[in-house]
């Protein structure tokens, strides 16, 4: 996995992994979890504007995963999180977070 800043035509596919993420949590009882919406494509272009969306990309670019994230009180929040399943437990969420964390670093 490669982590990069999203692209604005990464946007719809990362709508796409928050679906598929929350999915599973139907099966667990937690069907509130699995309707809750994506955030919209416009909510996800500020956070790509703002360079604050990273994608963890496939070998073909394709986004498996994403962080949103967002300064607050002088530290780097993590708002969103998410996995496609296909890509799970493979390391990926980890990696997104070792890369904010990193991003934050530098940023002091």
């Amino acid at each position: 996995m490669r982590i990069r800043p999203a692209a604005p035509g990464d946007l719809p596919a990362l709508q796409d992994i928050e679906r598929a993420a929350g999915a599973p949590f139907r099966d667990v009882g937690m069907a509130e979890i699995a309707d809750d919406e994506p955030p919209s494509l416009g909510m996800l272009e500020r956070y790509r504007r703002a360079g604050r969306c990273w994608v963890a990309a496939d070998g073909t670019g394709r986004p498996a995963g994403y962080l949103l994230a967002e300064p607050v009180d002088g530290a780097l929040h993590v708002e969103q999180v998410s996995v496609h399943p296909r890509a799970a437990r493979r390391g990926v969420g980890r990696a997104l977070l070792e890369h904010a964390a990193g991003r934050a670093r530098e940023e002091g």
